[in-house]
């Protein structure tokens, strides 16, 4: 969650829900005197409901209604509305956890003032999450011996990146000049693989038959959008069939350039804009080049590399090929990937 500083909000507007909240609590607090007291025993179904409410509010489908007048939800991504208390609202309604504080405080409440109701709602919350729990444990046994599959004999592991602040040889990566790069040995890429899971992919491309059509990107430069691009990246390469280490080189080098747009690239409520971050993924015969375009301030210098700087050591050593530039009507920065399997050879 980002800090005060960087939202449309003041810290009287979280002042004032928190004022709410102890408020209600406090009530709450007081009335439970002449109640009789939850019995420990009742806790663990009252959490498992509490994760369920939770949830249910934050991310069902059907409680969008709830969430409409605070939260905007567009392709997949949750982003608060508007200004001060309105967006601190949204932002409560984005977070599991902090929804959580409040389920818990309307359960426990409703628990202590109508006791079978309470059960009742709890044991069908309760039995809800108990079912999440389950559905998920069934998919990670169909799913998971897949995941643990053995690479094919025969196939070649790519080398680990340099670190960040190396230095580039040969061409200046600036002014769309491009760089091919041989990765240096050293400590294994999927020590800075990005989070989500990489699925172990066939290697027959013709069971897929012609190449898939490119997909092009749109988003807003926020970081929950570098998780939309990966999602998508990982798609196409799924279904390429592209070696699993190139997928991890492809990850990284996208992940890193589109945290460049979403850190460098533009101040206030320029990242809000939709098209703020234009991502192209276009598949190729052997391999995949994307293109990952901005209109802010474009790559800013770098105090440890020559050239724009900021990670493109790290996307070079990744790359095929590597062509760096101004966006269209020279605003912003324009990178654009080659991804090809096999070794890469030096310019």
């Amino acid at each position: 969650m980002k800090p005060v500083s960087e939202t449309p909000t003041e810290p009287t507007d979280y002042a004032a829900i928190s004022l709410v909240f102890g408020s209600l609590l406090a009530g709450l607090a007081a009335s439970a005197r002449s109640r009789d007291p939850i019995p420990p025993a009742d806790l663990v179904p009252l959490s498992a409901a509490t994760f369920s409410l939770s949830r249910l509010l934050v991310h069902d489908k059907a409680e969008s209604w709830l969430r409409q007048p605070f939260v905007a939800e567009e392709a997949g991504e949750k982003r608060p509305k508007g200004r001060r208390l309105r967006y601190a609202v949204g932002e409560l309604m984005t977070c599991t956890r902090c929804m959580g504080a409040w389920s818990a405080l309307g359960l426990v409440g409703l628990r202590l003032h109508a006791p079978r109701a309470g059960r009742t709602v709890t044991a069908v919350l309760a039995a809800s999450a108990g079912n999440d729990a389950l559905q998920a444990g069934v998919t990670w046994l169909w799913h998971g011996p897949t995941s643990r599959r053995r690479r094919p004999r025969g196939s070649r592991r790519r080398s680990a990146a340099p670190s960040r602040g190396a230095p580039l040889d040969g061409s200046s990566t600036a002014g769309g000049k491009r760089v091919r790069r041989r990765p240096r040995r050293g400590s294994s890429i999927a020590a800075m693989r990005a989070h989500a899971f990489t699925p172990t992919l066939r290697t027959d491309q013709a069971v897929f038959g012609a190449t898939p059509s490119p997909v092009r990107l749109s988003l807003p430069a926020h970081p929950r959008s570098i998780a939309l691009v990966r999602r998508a990246l990982e798609a196409i390469a799924e279904e390429l069939a592209l070696p699993r280490r190139l997928i991890e080189d492809m990850r990284l080098a996208v992940t890193e350039a589109c945290t460049n747009v979403v850190r460098h690239a533009y101040a206030g409520d320029d990242a809000d804009d939709a098209s703020a971050i234009r991502v192209a993924l276009l598949p190729e015969e052997h391999g995949m080049r994307v293109i990952v375009e901005d209109g802010g301030r474009g790559l800013g210098p770098s105090p440890d590399a020559r050239g724009p700087g900021l990670g493109l050591p790290l996307i070079a050593a990744l790359t095929s090929q590597l062509e760096v530039s101004h966006g269209a009507d020279d605003r912003g920065s324009r990178i654009a990937m080659s991804f090809t399997p096999g070794p890469i050879e030096a310019a």
